[in-house]
């Protein structure tokens, strides 16, 4: 069984932006989070950069997981089911990137920096 409380996890997904933009988040335990952000259309596709997004405080409720900013409008959100090993109907909101209550695979990444789902 996974630690959720403690697992790096990865999580992807696409800003309904335009131009579209690919999203990759790393939350880690005791350190600060990133988020990454890459142009997926149009001239300046392949174009990136990451932020930090400080520390997100973790929460599980039965099956449901919470991690966060903050409790504000604009605050970094994720929020999945967690069965067993299997990370499930994960939802991102991040202001700046244009994501709110977006779906997003996530998936526990281990010590060797692999991913499990």
């Amino acid at each position: 069984m996974i630690d959720i409380m403690a697992a790096t996890l990865l999580c992807t997904g696409l800003a309904p932006t335009v131009p579209k933009t690919i999203i990759e988040l790393e939350v880690k335990a005791r350190e600060y989070s990133t988020i990454r952000y890459e142009i997926a259309e149009d001239s300046l596709s392949g174009t990136g950069y990451i932020q930090s997004v400080g520390f997100l405080h973790r929460s599980k409720k039965g099956m449901m997981v919470t991690v966060k900013s903050g409790d504000g409008p604009n605050a970094t959100r994720l929020e999945f089911m967690q069965h067993g090993s299997h990370l499930m109907n994960a939802r991102l909101t991040h202001y700046i990137s244009g994501m709110k209550d977006e779906p997003v695979d996530c998936e526990v990444e281990d010590d060797s920096g692999s991913h499990e789902h």
